[in-house]
């Protein structure tokens, strides 16, 4: 397994290394702390940051990659249809989550050590 920062030569990576999956998942989890979202959709991006936090603590670019796009997908919609659920800004406990996780992909983005693994909420 590749060292933080160091390209990952394992098939369908694309070269990208740990560092760069990490910059690119902390440019989207960054913006998804501004979202405004239902309910229940909050429930999933924090399935996905989770996926996320798994990626970085296996050192796998490649997962952590698949999870900022399932990430970018669980985003806002443009049109919200009349009747539809109230949108919010993050929970509190997701803030918390999404906020503890951006430090972790902030210094994997910067090739140094990435923290522990935040325990499932």
């Amino acid at each position: 397994m590749p060292r933080t920062g160091e390209a990952d030569e394992r098939p369908g990576t694309g070269g990208m290394g740990l560092a760069d999956a990490c910059a690119a998942a902390l440019e989207v989890l960054s913006e998804s702390i501004g979202w405004l979202l239902p309910r229940p959709r909050w429930e999933r991006v924090t399935e996905i940051v989770q996926l996320m936090d798994n990626a970085m603590s296996t050192g796998d670019p490649v997962a952590l990659d698949n999870a900022t796009v399932e990430l970018e997908r669980a985003g806002p919609v443009r049109i919200t249809r009349i009747g539809a659920t109230r949108q919010v800004p993050p929970p509190p406990k997701v803030l918390e989550r999404l906020t503890r996780t951006a430090g972790r992909l902030a210094a994997g983005a910067a090739g140094g050590p990435i923290g522990p693994a935040q325990p499932r909420r």
